[in-house]
């Protein structure tokens, strides 16, 4: 059970860590930065689940994308749901352009 919270809790932690480091060194570019971020955050949160689950880095990978669907999934079991019990909610995300005043 910890290594279930403790994988998001360290791929937030290694995402905010190294795309700092990253754009201290490299420099502002932040479709770079970005990318790497998510590819360390990644590897670390596999690495939590390898060591966690005491597995090879190819289950932890699909224990990781596994986490990912699941996750999508109940979201949106849980949209649809909200949606069910309160029909005339606005949406959260608007499609208008910004204007400001």
């Amino acid at each position: 059970m910890l290594v279930t919270a403790a994988g998001p809790i360290l791929y937030a932690l290694v995402l905010i860590i190294s795309t700092s480091l990253i754009s201290f060194v490299i420099g502002n570019q932040s479709a770079t930065i970005t990318s790497l971020g998510l590819i360390i955050a990644f590897v670390a949160w596999i690495y939590v689940f390898k060591r966690g689950f005491e597995t090879g880095w190819i289950k932890a990978v699909g224990i990781a994308l596994f986490a990912i669907v699941l996750f999508v999934f109940m979201s949106i079991v849980i949209a649809l749901i909200t949606h069910v019990l309160v029909p005339n909610l606005p949406p959260m995300i608007t499609t208008q352009s910004f204007r400001s005043v």
